[in-house]
């Protein structure tokens, strides 16, 4: 939803049509009996999917008007393709304003017996069991929304065969592993401008279960930083100096130099300002916690 709201290209259009689709059959095949949270859900993707839907519609025929050879009148054919575009243009504004207005409601979290529940049915479908203390354990460990929950079932029940039952030791060896290593991956993809990576590392740490708001700490920590060290080399301050202030490997310290020189300082300071408004956004709740950090992630690698 995100990327779809920052950039509504026909490609994300089409994707999220395609997502939403499929998101709404799940929802319908596991809730045998719907709650509340499935009903929004289910009325939330339906609105949302027609208002991309005639966004796709009008670049279908665009492609299609795009496509004839009209040599008699070649002025129609451009007017037309304007009026396709502004259309267009209209409509998508619409989509986006119910994608920033949608991303403001929050769903109830389940509750532990609805959980557990899940759990059991999800892994049915892959031939595994679980014992009753792992069931337990992995609420324990786990942020309560089905897509953090799947991932992680999913990964407990490949690394459960060729048993296939899920015991609580497996679930303490895979679940409880030390993330450290993306925190230090997503700094070194911003700090490289790679945005690509920092939006892989970013979704794997959400997946993963950690908190937007401690993601918005840490992606506020990086930029402070960057912004010390380029005061202190603006003032001349030697590489050792900067990096007793900013700790960082041998290795890196040289490319580190290299990029603090390329930034612009009044870019890096909109940047600063970007988080705090971030961070204040997801605190304020005016849109979902996911959604602000992905939007930030995207803007301050743009």
């Amino acid at each position: 939803m995100a990327k779809l709201a920052s950039k509504p290209s026909p490609e994300n259009v089409h994707k999220f049509r395609t997502s939403s689709r499929r998101v709404e059959v799940l929802v319908s095949d596991l809730a045998g009996s719907r709650n509340g949270n499935d009903k929004k859900l289910l009325k939330l993707l339906g609105r949302l999917r027609k208002k991309a839907g005639r966004v796709r519609d009008l670049d279908v025929q665009s492609v299609a008007l795009r496509s004839l050879k009209i040599p008699q009148e070649p002025q129609r054919k451009s007017q037309l393709l304007r009026t396709l575009a502004e259309e267009r243009a209209r409509r998508e504004k619409k989509l986006a304003k119910s994608l920033m207005a949608s991303a403001a409601f929050e769903f109830q979290p389940l509750k532990t017996n609805e959980l557990q529940t899940w759990i059991k049915s999800h892994l049915k479908k892959l031939n595994v069991e679980i014992e009753p203390r792992a069931g337990h354990r992995i609420l324990e460990m786990v942020r309560s929304d089905l897509h953090t929950l799947t991932n992680e079932l999913n990964k407990l029940a490949a690394a459960s065969l060729p048993s296939g039952r899920i015991t609580i030791e497996l679930v303490d060896a895979l679940i409880s592993r030390s993330r450290e290593h993306l925190n230090w991956e997503l700094s070194d993809h911003l700090i490289a401008g790679n945005r690509p990576a920092a939006l892989k590392t970013l979704h794997d740490l959400l997946d993963d279960g950690v908190e937007p708001v401690l993601l918005i700490g840490l992606i506020a920590g990086t930029y402070r930083r960057m912004a010390l060290a380029q005061a202190l080399l603006a003032q001349g301050a030697a590489p050792a100096r900067i990096f007793s202030e900013v700790r960082m490997p041998p290795f890196k310290q040289g490319a580190y130099l290299s990029m603090l020189n390329k930034t612009d300082s009044r870019a890096l300071a909109e940047r600063l300002k970007r988080i705090a408004e971030a961070d204040l956004a997801i605190k304020t709740s005016k849109a979902t916690p996911r959604m602000q950090v992905e939007m930030l992630v995207c803007e301050l690698m743009g």
